[in-house]
């Protein structure tokens, strides 16, 4: 990946981190990136979309996070109650 779009790429994460509040790890962005370009070579689309795709995609991940996170607290709750209560 050239300079250009390295930097196009870090002030796509700036700004959705701007925007959320929240704060991406390296790994994070690697694994939206690569599924970001593969989703572009699936439907066939150029290099070009790569950044319009990777802000919506970085967007979903946010989302899918914070939806696992009250499943998880979900369940987790379910197990505690069985736990303490016996329901």
């Amino acid at each position: 990946m050239n300079r250009t779009k390295r930097n196009t790429i870090g002030s796509i994460i700036s700004e959705v981190e701007k925007k959320t509040g929240y704060v991406f790890s390296r790994a994070e962005t690697f694994q939206v990136l690569l599924f970001t370009v593969r989703k572009c070579q699936i439907n066939g689309k150029g290099d070009d979309y790569i950044p319009i795709l990777f802000e919506n995609e970085l967007m979903d991940y946010i989302a899918r996070s914070e939806i696992n996170s009250i499943f998880s607290f979900s369940i987790n709750n379910e197990i505690i109650k069985e736990a303490v209560f016996n329901v």
